[in-house]
């Protein structure tokens, strides 16, 4: 065995030019000198045939030492099983100065007696791991078992560009670690094929020389949420916009905000590497819709969205005011907000205490405050509410103490009013009740009583009269339970005007002509005669004939029916006035009173309140149309062309002041129509002021 050793030490000591030591092999990322260059540049050809070494004569120097040391040989003068098994292993090698080394370091293992372990070595296979789990920044780096020849080829299956580097240790490589030019896609994957793979000083291994290894890229943390959530309300305008990975994210995503929103950073802030927040540079608009997506870049393009964030701000919190404008020690008044506030900033400079009742009410109970003095409650600019929103201005209210007493409202008004309607006044603060109600007077006086409903005075009539004017007054000097005197006050108001309706029944005229008789016909029917327009003709009377329009001589409407029922008026027919028509009534049973003309609204208003109903000459429309004829009698008569005859049934107000009446139109409908006391006046002058009134 020494004599074995002196070999080794010598044929280690040639070999030394020839094999790198192991220790600075580890160490080295580039190809030893002489050998050759395997490295794969980025877009070359990664396959990679390294050949053998070329080398000097020490080879057969060795064999030749271990044939003649005598440990070599076994007793019987033969070679021992080990020493055979080397010179094979050798001999296929002889050629290669850069394993001559790892032989004799083989050589050594077996003569210092490694014995059958170094022949188990030597029969070891190289089996690369079928799948390897890998980092997306890191080199992947290939460690095989025991060294492997330079003459194996290699290469990605998707020609993935990057460096190799090839480490070597006794006499083979021992190491491929890969550079990629770009970091690897997160949980993508990639396939190394390697061929002609022969282990160095192989003893019959049973390496397999066609291989390959996937290799995973370790995925990135899946993503658990986004916040705010995809359709969220009522977000608060400085919220973070953030995503939670299901674990650490360790680097793998390189995670942006694709937005409107005007960031405070791009770089999203972490503390855990799980959660990543992005905050607003400054508060969201209110009440607004915002959408943001968040990237993951270190994804292939079209794919690099792993959430959105869509979301609406909270909206403006609004506040009003609850409570009298005027107030008074002990009032109670309060600002109300349409959601829950975090309870402060409301600003006051009213005598007394607030206090938050609710997180949506702030009441303030006035304490001892001025007379006629204004004061206000604000809430103030920055208000926020529970769920983010704040205001964004002052909001205030202003509200006054009690000045001089005042009437601030009465009822009734105007005219019409009931004979039994109750005064109200209503004052704008509290008043002595004992001197409000001494201040009050009516003129004309009625007798009443007193009642009061708050701050109003009611004063109830014994009744007043009708179509009456009446004024109420309030003297100076009421008393206020906290302000100032009263001035003096007064108001008025009109009752309600007496209306007589009589139960005329209304027809229509049969004939173009028969006004007249259709009115006395309805006049008379109030009394219960029933009679036709013809049976007023036929008491009336007349020659039916037509105008004499060569002299202008015509009938006279005092005495009889003046042309044709049938005819036109003012050419074959025109009608009568009012002595016929009471002769007519006579004759049918009903005394009737003839009005020649001038007629006024108050006797027209004074028969219906005495129940007797009126036959009214006036003309259709408001104006007369002039006209005028000779009678056979020598007389001239002047009357409108336009004659037309109604019957009133109804008057409102009283004999001596009417305001208005209801008539029947015989040509119009049953409904009838009103006139005004004026307009009755108006009408009737011009067509005479003719009237019969039937009793």
């Amino acid at each position: 065995m020494q004599g074995l050793l002196r070999v080794l030490h010598v044929e280690t000591s040639a070999a030394s030019g020839l094999a790198h030591d192991a220790s600075d092999d580890t160490q080295s990322n580039q190809i030893p000198p002489k050998a050759r260059d395997t490295s794969v540049k980025p877009g070359a050809d990664q396959s990679q045939a390294a050949s053998p070494v070329k080398g000097g004569g020490g080879f057969r120097a060795v064999i030749g030492r271990l044939q003649r040391t005598r440990v070599g040989r076994t007793a019987g003068g033969g070679w021992s099983r080990a020493s055979a098994g080397l010179l094979s292993v050798l001999r296929p090698l002889r050629g290669s100065r850069a394993v001559v080394a790892g032989a004799v370091a083989t050589a050594g293992l077996l003569t210092l007696g490694a014995g059958w372990q170094g022949v188990a070595y030597a029969r070891q296979a190289v089996d690369l791991p079928s799948v390897l789990v890998h980092d997306y920044d890191q080199p992947i780096r290939i460690a095989f078992n025991r060294p492997v020849k330079d003459s194996m080829q290699y290469h990605w299956s998707d020609n993935t560009p990057g460096d190799w580097r090839v480490e070597r240790s006794l006499g083979g490589v021992k190491t491929l670690t890969f550079v990629p030019a770009e970091p690897l896609v997160p949980g993508s994957s990639m396939t190394l094929h390697v061929s002609a793979l022969q282990p160095v000083a192989d003893l019959g291994s049973s390496t397999d020389e066609e291989q390959q290894m996937l290799v995973k890229v370790r995925a990135a943390a899946d993503v658990a949420s986004v916040s705010p959530q995809e359709g969220a309300q009522d977000v608060a305008v400085d919220a973070g916009l953030s995503i939670t990975l299901r674990g650490k994210n360790r680097g793998l995503r390189d995670l942006r905000l694709q937005t409107d929103i005007a960031l405070r950073s791009a770089t999203p802030e972490s503390t855990d590497d799980t959660t990543f927040t992005w905050y607003p540079a400054e508060p969201l608009a209110q009440g607004v819709d915002y959408r943001a997506e968040v990237l993951d870049m270190r994804q292939p393009a079209g794919q690099q969205q792993i959430g959105v964030v869509a979301f609406r701000t909270v909206a403006m919190p609004q506040v009003a005011y609850d409570g009298p404008t005027v107030v008074r020690p002990g009032s109670v008044i309060a600002l109300a907000f349409d959601t829950p506030m975090q309870q402060d900033g409301v600003r006051s400079d009213i005598p007394g205490q607030g206090k938050w009742v609710s997180a949506q009410r702030y009441e303030l109970t006035v304490g001892e405050a001025e007379v006629h003095h204004s004061y206000s409650i604000t809430a103030t600019q920055g208000m926020r509410s529970e769920a983010g929103g704040v205001l964004t201005e002052d909001k205030s209210f202003g509200v006054v103490t009690p000045g001089v007493v005042q009437v601030v409202g009465m009822s009734p008004g105007g005219s019409r009013v009931a004979l039994d309607t109750p005064i109200r006044l209503t004052f704008n603060q509290p008043v002595d009740h004992a001197s409000a109600e001494r201040a009050f007077s009516l003129s004309p006086h009625v007798d009443g009583s007193f009642s009061w409903s708050g701050d109003t005075l009611i004063y109830s009539p014994s009744g007043y009269g009708y179509q009456t004017t009446y004024t109420v007054a309030i003297a100076a000097g009421v008393q206020p339970t906290f302000g100032l005197p009263g001035a003096a006050w007064s108001g008025s108001f009109t009752t309600t005007y007496v209306v007589r309706k009589l139960a005329v029944p209304f027809y229509r005229q049969v004939h173009s002509l028969s006004c007249e008789s259709a009115s006395l016909r309805m006049a008379l029917g109030h009394y219960g005669v029933h009679i036709v327009d013809d049976d007023v003709m036929a008491l009336v009377g007349g020659s039916k004939g037509p105008r004499n329009t060569a002299t202008n001589t015509w009938d006279d409407p005092y005495h009889t029916f003046v042309g044709s029922v049938d005819g036109s008026m003012g050419t074959t027919g025109w009608g009568v006035y009012s002595g016929p028509i009471a002769a007519a009534s006579h004759s049918l049973g009903r005394p009737a009173t003839a009005i020649g003309g001038g007629v006024t609204a108050e006797q027209v208003a004074a028969a219906i309140h005495n129940g007797n109903p009126v036959v009214l000459w006036g003309v259709g429309g408001m104006r007369a149309i002039e006209d005028s004829w000779n009678t056979h009698s020598g007389g001239v008569v002047r009357a409108p062309r336009n004659e037309h005859v109604r019957v009133v049934y109804g008057v409102e107000g009283s004999s001596d002041r009417p305001i208005g009446f209801y008539i029947y139109d015989p040509l119009g409908s049953a409904g009838g129509f009103y006139w005004t006391a004026n307009q009755l006046r108006t009408n009737s002058a011009a067509g005479g002021g003719h009237a019969v009134i039937v009793h």
